[in-house]
C-alpha cells in the first residue's frame, strides 16, 4: 500500500464493490432484528402495523417482498410506492420502499433511500432496521464515517448479528483504527465461520498491523 491516505481510498474503492454484492444479503439479515433468536440485549422493536390492512395491501405488500426476492428492485420500488401512497404511516412499506431503492445502482439511489429512511427514524427513533440500512446506504456513498456510528448501535444492540459486526470492523479499518476492525472482525467470524469476508478482513487488517503469524493463520 502507498500511504494511509491512499490506501485507505483504494481500500474504499475495492470494498465499495464489495458492498454492493452483499448488499442484498445484508438486508435481508436486518429482517431478523425484529427480536427472532437470542441477543445479548434487549431485541429490536419492530413498529406494529396498522392493522387490519386489507387483502389488496397485503397481496402488494407480499408481491414487492418476491419482486426484491427476484432482483427486481424497481418494480418493487414502484410497488412499495403505491402501498405508501395509500398508507403512508405504515413502517413495513416505507422500509420495503427505502429497501428496494437502497438495492438500485443508479445514481441518487442510495442519497434517496437514506432521506427515505430519516423520516422513518424521525417517526421511529432508534429503529435499528432503518439505522442499518442507512448505514449500508452511506458505506456504499464512499462515507464510512457517518456509518460507523450506526452500525455500532445495531452492534450494541445485536451482539449475535454477525453482519452488524462486519460493517462496524469494515467501516473501523477505513477510518484507519486497525485495532477495533480485528476486533470486530474477529467477532464476526466467531459467529459466523463462513463469512468468508469478515475473515479476508481480518487476514488484512493482521498484516497491516504486522502481524503476519496471524494474518497467514486468518483463512486456515
Amino acid at each position: 500500500m502507498e500511504s494511509e491516505c491512499c490506501e485507505g481510498n483504494s481500500t474504499l474503492n475495492r470494498m465499495s464493490a464489495s458492498v454492493r454484492r452483499v448488499l442484498v444479503v445484508a438486508i435481508g439479515a436486518t429482517l431478523m432484528l425484529s427480536g427472532c433468536g437470542e441477543s445479548a440485549s434487549q431485541p429490536a422493536q419492530v413498529p406494529a402495523p396498522a392493522l387490519p390492512l386489507d387483502a389488496a395491501t397485503v397481496a402488494a405488500l407480499d408481491r414487492g417482498v418476491g419482486e426484491m426476492g427476484m432482483f427486481e428492485f424497481a418494480a418493487a420500488e414502484a410497488t412499495f410506492a403505491a402501498v405508501v401512497k395509500t398508507h403512508p404511516a405504515l413502517y413495513e412499506a416505507r422500509l420495503d420502499h427505502a429497501i428496494a431503492i437502497l438495492n438500485q445502482s443508479g445514481d441518487g439511489s442510495q442519497t434517496r433511500a437514506i432521506e427515505l429512511l430519516d423520516g422513518i427514524l424521525k417517526d421511529h427513533p432508534g429503529d435499528l432496521r432503518a439505522e442499518y440500512c442507512q448505514g449500508l446506504g452511506y458505506l456504499f456513498l464512499g462515507d464510512p464515517g457517518r456509518a460507523l456510528p450506526r452500525f455500532q448501535r445495531v452492534a450494541a444492540q445485536q451482539g449475535v448479528d454477525p453482519y452488524a459486526q462486519f460493517y462496524v470492523a469494515q467501516c473501523s479499518e477505513l477510518q484507519g483504527d486497525l485495532e477495533a476492525a480485528r476486533s470486530f472482525y474477529t467477532r464476526a467470524a466467531e459467529l459466523d465461520p463462513y463469512l468468508r469476508s469478515a475473515l479476508l478482513g481480518l487476514q488484512r487488517v493482521q498484516a497491516r498491523l504486522g502481524h503476519e503469524a496471524e494474518s497467514a493463520a486468518a483463512l486456515d
